[in-house]
């Protein structure tokens, strides 16, 4: 499966994920990969399923619920992705890239100063990033309109 989802080659992928599964439906990797590779396909509600599956599973499995995250923000389910990436950090509080996506669904539902402060998290956890000076311009940016709309303009 994981070999046919590399090739672009989704449906087959999903087909012996699903394969898997029936041998033995309480694997969590069968429920991750099959939910990747639904992400993969852009098959969003489908990999939402099986990430929910694959953490009641091993609910320790921060990466799954960063996925589950990431399915839930492309549906537009950004509350519920807060949830997600929350979970995930708490798990594992030192992985910047949870912070990142946690910044993005907070920037989505409007809610500024939590993605301010998650992007600032972010910055603190990888200040050598390729993607830190974009994101600095990015903060200062949001900074600014907040700024702008508090007072009145």
């Amino acid at each position: 499966g994981q070999v046919l989802a590399r090739l672009g080659r989704y449906d087959e992928a999903v087909d012996r994920f699903e394969q898997a599964l029936a041998i033995n439906p309480s694997r969590w990797a069968y429920h991750f990969n099959l939910a990747h590779t639904f992400g993969e396909a852009g098959r969003w509600d489908r990999a939402v399923a099986e990430y929910e599956m694959a953490a009641t599973i091993s609910p320790a499995e921060y990466v799954t619920y960063y996925n589950l995250g990431r399915a839930l923000h492309e549906r537009g389910r950004d509350q519920a992705a807060i949830a997600a990436y929350q979970t995930a950090i708490d798990l594992n509080p030192t992985d910047s890239t949870f912070h990142l996506s946690l910044g993005a669904s907070y920037e989505t539902l409007e809610r500024w100063d939590d993605a301010l402060s998650a992007y600032q998290e972010y910055l603190e956890l990888a200040p050598e990033s390729p993607r830190t000076e974009l994101l600095k311009g990015h903060v200062v940016a949001l900074m600014e309109d907040q700024n702008r709309t508090r007072a009145g303009g």
